[in-house]
């Protein structure tokens, strides 16, 4: 029945995970114990409230700003265009600053496209039997917007 499939709920940000596997003949299991951070807030672009922005002005700067947050996150905005131009670019910025530009020229030709915004945590893992182990989070918010 089709009324059973639903979409999963997003993962809660600012939750402490447990992350367990049970492992195989080759590899024992695993149990790590990391903080997702928190999703982003008060998220601004030229100074308006992220989901109020219709319109972006590509030829010029635009400031950026959103809740600073912790010293170990990054904030990388992803400006995509139409369907057939895919990304135009992304920038990145440290999460504690709070704010960045978007350099002119990133936002390519007019037309509609979008903004994400994300927070990313990576938490690097110490786990004996593997070269090397990180877990990843990454909370996004999206807007379409035209560029003009």
């Amino acid at each position: 029945r089709s009324s059973d499939l639903r979409a999963p709920d997003p993962l809660p940000s600012g939750a402490a995970y447990l992350l367990k596997t049970s492992g195989t003949t080759q590899l024992p299991g695993i149990e790590l114990r990391v903080q997702a951070p928190e999703e982003l807030r008060d998220v601004t672009v030229g100074g308006q409230a992220f989901e109020a922005v219709p319109s972006v002005d590509g030829s010029r700067d635009l400031p950026v700003s959103w809740r600073a947050g912790d010293a170990r996150d990054v904030v990388y905005v992803e400006v995509t265009g139409s369907a057939a131009s895919g990304s135009l670019g992304l920038c990145a910025f440290r999460d504690a600053d709070g704010r960045g530009t978007l350099p002119r020229g990133l936002f390519g030709a007019a037309g509609v496209g979008s903004l994400v915004f994300h927070r990313l945590r990576e938490v690097a893992a110490d786990v004996p039997s593997l070269d090397g182990a990180e877990v990843r989070f990454d909370f996004a918010l999206t807007a379409e917007v035209s560029f003009r």
